[in-house]
């Protein structure tokens, strides 16, 4: 049984405008158009991603162009969600506030840029205030800094607009101070980890503990499984199953889908820079693999094809439909 696919997170943007020579054709990129149809992936969200640094802003416009120059280009390929069936589906996201908010200038400008993409290009279906390292909002998932006055600023503009906050790159501390500080003022923003798996299988700081696994669960959030091998690594491929089985054990049904982070490995910092095989399980490398992950899950957790449609597509059509996207009826029966 061939199962549609909708996904949570990838870098083609990032790849796209980093030279203009490059294609959403270029397999390179491991999340290219032919991968995704090749997997059939029907809906795929795309981050705007950028490191916290100096022309992040820009960065961040120029993988916005690509965006909508990809639109344009491959319109009988891509559309944005929700359109017809019969092509790939797209969203867009901000991974890293920093790609609309630099680190010394008024968050009222910020706000505006957030404002004028709704407006001018699609809806956002979710923002992570910082990367791995530390800015203006908080932690990444390599410091131990929690929320800052700015942070708190961004819930405050966020609340209410149908748009999630993305705790994959969150420090433990920023994680736990975004939850505490929306419970704290009655604040409406759903909450998802984009691209994470279990710290109880996989011990990286980028994997979600169970606390947060919990608090997700709990507010009816998404977890988007991720693909990248530091994530997974337990024996080999061994860790689809063992991350899966983690998941539904600890009763994340509703909340399971795609976050697979597919993305070209010289586009990240360099000190982040590895070896192809270092990055991906090499039958496990790029968007047309979904088929062979659902088929590990399969014959591995002897999962039936509701449980496995839940997870392929309905659990993030249905998220997006209601929490972000305000959609009546139901999206994943379109699909």
């Amino acid at each position: 049984m061939i199962y549609p696919i909708a996904d949570l997170h990838c870098d083609l943007l990032c790849y796209l405008s980093g030279h203009e020579k490059r294609s959403p054709l270029d397999l390179d990129v491991r999340c290219s158009i032919p991968q995704l149809q090749e997997g059939n992936v029907l809906f795929q969200i795309l981050a705007v991603y950028t490191p916290t640094e100096r022309g992040s802003v820009n960065s961040g416009k120029s993988q916005i162009e690509s965006f909508k120059k990809m639109l344009t280009n491959f319109r009988n390929e891509v559309t944005i969600f929700p359109g017809e069936k019969q092509k790939i589906n797209l969203g867009m996201a901000i991974e890293n506030a920093s790609s609309v908010f630099s680190e010394d200038e008024s968050l009222h400008e910020g706000f505006a840029r957030i404002r004028r993409i709704e407006k001018e290009v699609c809806k956002l279906a979710y923002i992570s205030f910082t990367w791995n390292s530390e800015n203006r909002f908080g932690g990444g998932a390599h410091s131990n800094l929690g929320i800052t006055n700015d942070g708190k600023a961004l819930l405050e503009f966020v609340d209410g607009r149908n748009i999630a906050i993305d705790l994959s790159h969150a420090s433990d501390q920023l994680a736990f101070d975004i939850l505490n500080e929306i419970d704290k003022n009655n604040r409406v923003i759903p909450v998802i980890a984009s691209h994470s798996n279990a710290r109880a299988i996989t011990n990286v700081p980028r994997n979600l503990p169970d606390e947060l696994i919990r608090e997700i669960i709990s507010r009816n959030g998404l977890i988007g499984f991720n693909f990248v091998r530091q994530f997974l690594e337990v024996e080999g491929r061994a860790g689809f199953a063992e991350h899966l089985n983690h998941f539904l054990k600890m009763g994340a049904v509703n909340n399971l889908c795609f976050g697979a982070d597919f993305f070209y490995g010289m586009d990240v910092p360099v000190a982040h820079q590895k070896p192809s095989d270092a990055l991906f399980f090499p039958e496990f490398a790029n968007s047309s693999v979904y088929p062979k992950v659902v088929e590990i899950w399969k014959n591995e957790l002897n999962l039936d094809s509701s449980l496995l449609n839940q997870i392929c597509s309905e659990n993030l059509l249905r998220f997006m439909e209601n929490e972000i996207y305000q959609i009546k009826g139901s999206a994943s029966t379109n699909y």
